[in-house]
This record gives structure tokens, C-alpha cells and sequence, in this order.
């Protein structure tokens, strides 16, 4: 009966350890590169005020704001052009409603006008998204920013190592963070199959040398973790890495993107091109079996299965996923599928998958959880010498 359907008719369950490639890309949405500059801690971030030098401001981030909600998923560069194209609407209504006679202004006129003005100072408001916004420029036109974004776009196409490696101990020796170091030798060595024994080797000196000697503890920690592999095999003798064989099946890469009318995840990372390895996953989970993407499957790590139940909860059989179940367990409405992803999950591929949600790309709303909201720079600094509680 309809009262025995459930609330959520599929469950997709992912461990953080399949995808750790994508936590190691700049997020390039909205909310994501928020984040990486000012670092989202529940829910809020802190600005520093313009009133009072010194003083920081706590300023809360949800879709209680109105235009928060509608930036938040937009790649970076189109959120700016919306955030001006708010600005100068909400300036040309106040010259309007300034330069006219109130008796001349239709009632319902002025009341959207008053309207307007409450939804935006209901959040965070025009004057504090550009003050962000500003924050978020001004880290992209850093020296080295964009140098940087190509490096991440050559370990997700899987081309130019030694380019990369180079690029790595540069930052090493003119003393950038170490965390931004570690990560891109981490999406290096995750995108590659290893580092080469002898720029391994190389560069573990020139950060214990430069960083201080104990971070031979968070090297340590980041071989145990996955992140960081010594391959015995020279630049040009490299093996297949998880990467390299899911690129092509899973389309990780995606050419051409628009980024005002995007048609692809990848937007959410859109200098690179990448389109998150776990999104693409639950994509692939929709369309059928596992058996699909057999060969991308053997090379990640873990057990994949999946497990099929009738309404009333009994088993009914644990074979090969069939999508029209889906279908028929949503009885006509769209199909609700919850996403779980144990480890973290980043707030791109929270809105990559918003995205396809509202796209026609699949047809399905998503129930998104996690055990935290995670990052790059989260995930390698709770491998630091410096952090107790990765002891």
C-alpha cells in the first residue's frame, strides 16, 4: 500500500577513502572556495570589521539568507556576476524610488521595494557577500594562485609529473604553508600511482629540513592514511593509478565547460575540469549494476555490493541493482535517495550533487548526510605532528 512505501527509496553509502582525490582540489563553487579562504566552522565564518580594526565579525552562512542560498552553489565566477547584478539592481531601485513622488508610486511598488530591502537584510546582505566576495579575489590574484590551479589540472588529466614534483619544492623553499604543500603532493601521489622514489625521497628531506623535524610524524601519517606513496618505479615507469583507470569510464574530466550555463559537475572544480570521483559514482549507482564499471570498481579500495529489500523490509534479493525498482518503489513521485558519505564530505560535492538533483541528468532528489564537512586543508592537518587527537 502507499502507507508502507518509504520516505527514502535508496540509500547510497561511500567511505571517503574511494574518493580522496577530490578533497585535494580547490573547491571552485561558491560556498566550497568560502571554505578554502575563510574556513566554514559550523556553520559560520569570521570577517574582520571595518568599523573597528582588530575586531572580528561572526557572520552565519545557511539558506536562511536568501542570497546566500542562491550563490551558494554557483561556481565562484558566476556568483560574483550575480552578486553585481544584485548590487546594481538594489541601487537602481533606491534612485528610483528617491528621484519619484511617493503619491506617484503605486502601493505594491513600494512595498517590493520595502521587500527587498528585508530579504536582504535578512542574511548576511549585498554589503557583507561583497565584502566576502572581496576576501575570495583578493586570495585568487595571489601570486602563484593560478600556477597553482594548473598544477591540480595536471594530476587530474595525469600528465607532467616532474612539472608538478618541481612545482612542489618550490613551494618548499620559498616556505609556503605546509598544508598547502602536503596537499598537492598528495593529490600528486593519489593522481599517479606514488611519487618516484627519488623525488619521494628529495622532498621528504627539503620538509624535514624546512618545516622542522617533526613532521617525519605527519609523513608518516599521510603513508599510513593513503595519501602520500613512495613508488619504486622511475617518472617514466609509473603504473596505472586508481585515477588513470576510473578517468575514462567515469569521465572525470570534462572539456569545455561553461561556467554561466554548466551542464556538468565539473563545474564545481572548474578550472580542472574534474568532476568529483564520488558524485560520478552515485551517478553511475542510478543508472544500473556495479557490474557496469567492473574494472573501475577492482581498483578502488574496499568491497562494493548491493543489497535490494521489498517495501516491507524483508529481503527480497541481493543481486544486480535494477533501476525501474526504483521507479516503482517511488510510486510516481521522485525518487528520494539518500547519499552517506563516512569520512567528510566537501561542500562541492554537496552542491554537485544539488546540481544534479535539479538537472535532468538523473532523475532524483538527494537526502545528502555525512559524518563531517570536510576539506583539503582538514584532512591533512588532522594528520599533523601538531595535532594530538591523530595520535
Amino acid at each position: 500500500t502507499s502507507a508502507s512505501r518509504p520516505e527514502v527509496d535508496m540509500l547510497i553509502l561511500l567511505d571517503r577513502e574511494v574518493d580522496l582525490i577530490t578533497p585535494m582540489c580547490t573547491q571552485l563553487t561558491y560556498e566550497g572556495l568560502i571554505d578554502e579562504v575563510l574556513n566554514i566552522s559550523n556553520g559560520s565564518i569570521e570577517l574582520q570589521s571595518d568599523q573597528e580594526p582588530g575586531k572580528a565579525i561572526k557572520v552565519r552562512l545557511n539558506s536562511s539568507d536568501a542570497l546566500f542560498k542562491d550563490l551558494r552553489n554557483l561556481n565562484f565566477g558566476r556568483a560574483c556576476d550575480q552578486l553585481r547584478q544584485k548590487s546594481s539592481t538594489l541601487q537602481q531601485d533606491y534612485r528610483n524610488m528617491k528621484d519619484a513622488r511617493l503619491d506617484e508610486k503605486d502601493v505594491s511598488e513600494i512595498r517590493g521595494f520595502v521587500r527587498s530591502l528585508r530579504d536582504n537584510m535578512g542574511g548576511a546582505g549585498v554589503d557583507l557577500h561583497a565584502t566576502i566576495a572581496k576576501a575570495l579575489l583578493d586570495r585568487t590574484k595571489q601570486p602563484g594562485y593560478m600556477q597553482h590551479l594548473e598544477m591540480e589540472r595536471a594530476c587530474v588529466e595525469g600528465h607532467s609529473l616532474e612539472q608538478t614534483l618541481d612545482y612542489v619544492e618550490e613551494m618548499i623553499y620559498k616556505q609556503e604553508p605546509l598544508t598547502a604543500v602536503l596537499r598537492l603532493l598528495a593529490l600528486a601521489s593519489l593522481s599517479n600511482g606514488g611519487i618516484p622514489k627519488k623525488q619521494h625521497d628529495t622532498i621528504r628531506r627539503d620538509i624535514l629540513l624546512s618545516y622542522g623535524y617533526e613532521h617525519l610524524v605527519t609523513l608518516q601519517r599521510m603513508q599510513q592514511a593513503g595519501l602520500v606513496e613512495r613508488s619504486e618505479a622511475g617518472l617514466l615507469e609509473r603504473g596505472k593509478s586508481k585515477l588513470s583507470v576510473a578517468r575514462r569510464p567515469l569521465r572525470l574530466v570534462v572539456d569545455d565547460l561553461d561556467d554561466q550555463n554548466p551542464t556538468d559537475i565539473a563545474y564545481a572544480y572548474s578550472h580542472s575540469g574534474y568532476a568529483p570521483l564520488s558524485v560520478r559514482l552515485v551517478q553511475q549507482a542510478l543508472k544500473g549494476p556495479w557490474s557496469q564499471i567492473d574494472e573501475v570498481l577492482k581498483m578502488l579500495p574496499g568491497p562494493q555490493f548491493e543489497h535490494t529489500q521489498t517495501f516491507d523490509g524483508a529481503v527480497a534479493s541481493e543481486g544486480p541493482f535494477d533501476p525501474s525498482l526504483l521507479e516503482r518503489s517511488s510510486g510516481g513521485r521522485q525518487p528520494l535517495v539518500l547519499v552517506f558519505v563516512v569520512g567528510g564530505i566537501t561542500f562541492a560535492e554537496i552542491s554537485a550533487l544539488r546540481f544534479l538533483s535539479s538537472s535532468d541528468l538523473v532523475k532524483a532528489d538527494f537526502l545528502i548526510g555525512s559524518t563531517m564537512l570536510t576539506s583539503g586543508n582538514t584532512l591533512v592537518e588532522s594528520l599533523s605532528a601538531r595535532n594530538n587527537k591523530a595520535a
